[in-house]
């Protein structure tokens, strides 16, 4: 092979590497989210008082007499979402209730709003309180909109719900979808009334990712949620715990569901196809 045919290759594979990333620098940047934490950069151990992510103003404060911990290596996927595969998760949950809160920079009232997060049950609740993942008001407010599987005083206890609280009370809803222990993939959208006395809440369970489902698994209408600004991780039930990664908020569906691009991942085959190329023709 000749020094110029290896150069050639060298430089198809780099320069299929080079538009690779900023396919991903171009797609990343092109999102407008609120919030978002993957897990990654954390140090293994304790949550609280860690933060990392984009779009939050304090770190993680945790609650209750269970333990809240996050751990490298162990992220969560679901395909075809776009994670930062393998660099962390965090574990909610142990011998007593426990529960993680951190804030964002934005105060959420006002247009569509939608948060997706990956969890994982570590197991079946049997009774007793909700296992849940929520979006809250602002320190101190009892509003919040939950989605949650184990509440008790609705049996069976293993459907996922959505659970909307604006103050004065609160209205659930039920997807109809039984949890399991496998990774789950769940998306709440808040629709704000211009007038704050008709807020409708959407919950979707393992969706397809391309484009919003034209029904959602569960509604919750009529209710005044108010400003959100909150994000929290809630396991009351003792000997229960769950993991959850990939928290994203934002303003539309994409940019809470994001999927590689089909021209990345042909430009990285492209690369990779090149760099073995070269590989190969070298040992010869």
């Amino acid at each position: 092979m000749s020094r110029f045919l290896k150069q050639s290759v060298l430089l198809t594979a780099v320069v299929g590497l080079l538009l690779v990333l900023t396919l991903m620098a171009t797609g990343t940047a092109q999102a407008t989210l609120i919030a978002y934490d993957g897990f990654s950069g954390y140090t293994d151990g304790n949550l609280n008082g860690q933060g990392q992510g984009t779009g939050w103003y304090d770190n993680w404060a945790t609650g209750g007499a269970g333990t809240t911990t996050v751990t490298s290596a162990e992220g969560l996927t679901y395909d075809p979402l776009l994670t930062q595969q393998g660099l962390g998760t965090a574990t909610v949950g142990g011998s007593s209730e426990a529960n993680a809160i951190r804030f964002t920079n934005t105060s959420m009232s006002s247009g569509t709003v939608y948060f997706s997060q990956l969890v994982q049950l570590r197991e079946l609740p049997a009774g007793g309180g909700p296992i849940m993942v929520q979006l809250v008001g602002q320190a101190g407010s009892d509003r919040g909109i939950a989605l949650h599987v184990g509440w008790v005083t609705t049996p069976p206890n293993l459907i996922w719900r959505v659970n909307v609280n604006d103050g004065s009370g609160s209205t659930a809803a039920s997807t109809g979808i039984t949890s399991t222990l496998d990774t789950t993939f769940l998306v709440g959208r808040i629709d704000f009334d211009a007038d704050g006395g008709n807020d409708k809440v959407s919950f979707y369970v393992n969706p397809d990712l391309d484009v919003e489902p034209a029904t959602a698994d569960a509604v919750v209408t009529n209710r005044n949620i108010g400003a959100m600004n909150g994000y929290r991780i809630c396991v009351t039930q003792a000997n229960h715990s769950m993991k959850v990664d990939e928290i994203r908020i934002g303003t539309t569906w994409a940019d809470v569901t994001p999927i590689p691009e089909p021209g990345t991942l042909a430009l990285l085959a492209t690369g990779l196809i090149g760099l073995l190329c070269y590989a190969w023709r070298k040992r010869k």
